[in-house]
C-alpha cells in the first residue's frame, strides 16, 4: 500500500549543500492510513535531535533512535514532514499512521484447510511438526488472542500490550475481543493432532500474543505496531508477524534492521489494496503477499518490488475468538503462515543465522514466474525443510559466478572430516535419487564437481573454476554428503 504515488515538490529555500530529495506527500486512505495527529522522525545528526527540542516530544525511542511527537496546533503533517526534512539533518519524518487489520472477512469456515497441501504442509510434517516442549517462541502483533481457546491456549506464552504499555506479567491486557489476532494466531500454531478445529503451520510452538489496540478496536498507532515488534524480539521471540497496513513506512524498516540484530525476523503483510509496492524494498523485513488456491496472485493483494513472499492468503479456515472457527481473506494471513514456515526452519536449523533462514526461506519457494511482483514465489514448508530435494542439514552458498574466473562453493552443517559433493545442472530442476548417500537431490542430470572434507567447523570449500565459454549459462548448484541435502542455487553466469 503506497502512501501515495503523487510527489509533492516543496518550494521551500533550502541551501544547495542541504538539498535533498523532496519529501512524499503523505495522503490519506480512510480505513487503511490515516493521520492520528502524531509524526515519527529519525535524525541523522545530532543538530536534529536538537532541532526536536522546539516540538511536544511523546517518546523517544532510543531503540531505533526514533522521535515521536505531536504536529504543532495549526500545522499539518506533511508541513512539519517538509520543514524538517528541508533542514538536511533527518533520514525520515512522516506520520505516525494510523494503521488497520488488512482482512478481508469471508463465508462461515471451511471444512477444508485448501493452503496446507499448495505449501506441502503434510510432507513438511513427515520431517517435523514443531518441536514438542521447544522453547521457539512466534509472535502475533495484533488485536490480542483468545487465551482460552482449546486450539490455542496450550501453546501461549507471556505477552505484552504497547497501549497499556504493560506485559502480561503485570497486569497486561492481551486477550482478543476482535478475533484477528486468533486468526493470524491460528495461521502459525494451532495445535495439531488433537481431534479439534485447524491446525496451523508449525503444531508445537510457542505463541507470543503482543496487542496494540484498545478493546476489541481494528486500527492502531505506527509506533504501537513497532514496539509491539521490538519486545517480542526483545523477550525471545523468533520471528514476529504483522498483519496491519503501512508496511512503507521507513519506521517498518527500522524495526526490521532492529529485529534482526535481536536475532529475529520480521515479517509484514503487504496489504490488501491491489497497489504497486515499488518505492522501496526493506532488506530485514519479509513482506508476503497473498495467493489463492490455484497458487495465482490474490486479485487483493498489493505486489511489486517490495514482495518478499508469496503465501496463501483466500478462504484461510483459522480460529477465531470466543473458542470459535472462521475462514477468511487477506494478506493478514498470508504473513503468519510464512511466520510458521519461518519457525519451523529455525527449529530444523536452530544454529542458522537470520540471514541464512532468509536465503532457505526464499531458496525453497516455488516460482511464480515473475520475481519483480511475486518476489521468490510462494512458500513451501516442505522444500524449507529440507524435504523433496530442497535441502536438508546443509547449507549452501557461492561467490560470484563470473566466465574465465574461479569461485568458491561453500557449505555448513556437516561434522568434522564428512566428504561433501558438490554437484551442478545445466537442465534444472528435478528429483534424482542417489542411493550410495541415502538422499534425492533436487538437480536433473547431475554432474559431480568435486569433493571436499568438511573442517573442524563444519565447513566444506571447493573451488570451481568456470570456463569462459559458460558465459550467460544457467546453472542449478547443490550439495550432498550421507543423509544430507543443500539447497538449490540457481545462478546464471555472467
Amino acid at each position: 500500500m503506497l502512501i501515495s504515488s503523487t510527489i509533492l515538490l516543496f518550494a521551500l529555500p533550502v541551501h544547495p549543500l542541504l538539498a535533498q530529495e523532496a519529501p512524499q506527500l503523505f495522503v490519506e486512505r480512510p480505513g487503511e492510513l490515516e493521520f492520528s495527529g502524531f509524526m515519527i522522525a529519525r535524525p541523522q545528526s545530532e543538530q536534529g535531535s536538537t532541532r526536536l527540542a522546539g516540538y511536544d516530544i511523546i517518546e523517544h525511542v532510543s531503540d531505533t533512535n526514533e522521535f515521536i511527537f505531536a504536529v504543532p496546533s495549526g500545522s499539518t503533517e506533511n508541513a512539519v514532514a517538509a520543514s524538517l526534512m528541508a533542514t538536511g539533518e533527518f533520514e525520515y519524518v512522516e506520520p505516525d499512521w494510523r494503521c488497520y487489520l488488512v482482512k478481508t472477512p469471508d463465508d462461515p469456515m471451511l471444512s477444508l484447510q485448501w493452503w496446507h497441501d499448495n505449501i506441502q504442509s503434510r510432507s513438511g510434517w513427515d520431517i517435523r511438526t514443531g518441536m514438542s516442549g521447544n522453547n521457539y517462541i512466534a509472535a502475533v502483533v495484533d488485536t490480542g488472542i483468545d487465551l482460552d481457546h482449546p486450539d490455542l491456549q496450550a501453546s501461549l506464552v507471556s505477552g505484552y500490550n504497547t497501549v497499556q504499555n504493560k506485559a502480561q506479567s503485570d497486569g497486561g491486557d492481551v486477550s482478543d475481543q476482535n478475533g484477528h489476532g486468533s486468526m493470524c494466531a491460528g495461521c502459525i500454531g494451532a495445535i495439531g493432532n488433537n481431534g479439534i478445529g485447524v491446525v496451523g503451520v508449525c503444531w508445537d510452538v510457542k505463541l507470543m500474543p503482543i496487542k496494540t489496540v484498545s478493546g476489541g478496536q481494528g486500527s492502531s498507532s505506527m509506533s504501537d505496531l513497532t514496539q509491539g515488534a521490538r519486545w517480542a524480539a526483545d523477550n525471545g521471540a523468533g520471528s514476529v508477524s504483522v498483519s496491519f497496513s503501512g508496511v512503507e513506512s521507513s519506521s517498518v524498516n527500522s524495526a526490521g534492521n532492529y529485529c534482526d540484530g535481536q536475532d529475529c525476523i520480521l515479517l509484514w503483510a503487504a496489504g490488501n489494496s491491489n497497489s504497486n509496492l515499488s518505492g522501496f524494498d526493506w532488506s530485514n523485513v519479509e513482506v508476503v503477499g497473498a495467493t489463492d488456491v490455484n497458487d495465482n496472485k490474490a486479485n487483493f493483494s498489493s505486489y511489486g518490488k517490495a514482495i518478499d513472499v508469496m503465501a496463501p492468503g483466500v478462504n484461510i479456515a483459522t480460529t477465531n475468538h470466543n473458542g470459535g472457527y472462521s475462514s477468511v481473506s487477506g494478506t493478514s494471513f498470508s504473513a503468519p503462515i510464512t511466520n510458521g514456515v519461518v519457525a519451523m526452519i529455525r527449529m530444523e536449523y536452530p544454529n542458522w543465522t537470520t540471514t541464512e533462514v532468509r536465503q532457505r526461506l526464499y531458496d525453497s519457494c516455488d516460482d511464480m514466474n515473475n520475481s519483480s511482483k511475486y518476489g521468490h514465489g510462494r512458500v513451501n514448508l516442505e522444500l524449507a525443510l529440507g524435504g523433496g530435494g530442497g535441502g536438508g542439514g546443509l547449507y549452501l552458498t557461492t561467490g560470484l559466478m563470473v566466465a574465465g574466473t574461479t569461485t568458491t562453493l561453500s557449505t555448513t552443517g556437516s561434522a568434522s572430516g564428512d566428504t561433501v559433493y558438490f554437484a551442478y545442472s545445466v537442465t534444472g530442476n528435478g528429483v534424482t535419487s542417489i542411493p550410495s548417500l541415502g538422499v534425492d537431490l533436487g538437480i536433473a542430470s547431475p554432474q559431480l564437481l568435486g569433493t571436499s572434507g568438511a573442517n573442524g567447523s563444519g565447513v566444506a570449500e571447493f573451488t570451481v573454476n568456470i570456463p569462459p565459454r559458460a558465459r550467460y549459462l544457467p546453472v542449478w548448484l547443490q550439495a550432498a554428503q550421507i543423509g544430507k541435502t543443500s539447497q538449490v542455487i540457481y545462478v546464471i553466469i555472467t
